[in-house]
């Protein structure tokens, strides 16, 4: 079951930080990587992980979340895009 709550709670991490890099105000999305730069930090205060470890799980984190930033950031381009090239072909 932990596991399996692990997945669950990664998941909601990539979830998360995809839904507030599609916001206009690009400072959100860095409330994620934060949160877990603090949990990260707590997890070697409290001796659970190696600061060795705690720092290479961190670098992945950050990259796998500005994969989703930079995702979340096309994403919503190509919709402004889209909606730019409909309006512009109602008023020809």
């Amino acid at each position: 079951m932990n596991g399996l709550a692990n997945i669950f709670i990664y998941a909601a991490v990539f979830a998360a930080q995809y839904l507030l890099s599609l916001t206009s105000h690009k400072w959100l999305s860095l409330i994620v990587p934060v949160f877990f730069t603090i949990f990260m930090i707590y997890q070697v205060n409290a001796q659970i992980l190696s600061p060795l470890t705690a720092v290479l799980i961190t670098i992945v984190m950050y990259l796998f979340l500005y994969g989703q930033f930079r995702t979340a950031q096309k994403n919503k381009e190509q919709k402004q895009k889209s909606e730019l090239n409909k309006m512009k072909s109602k008023d020809i």
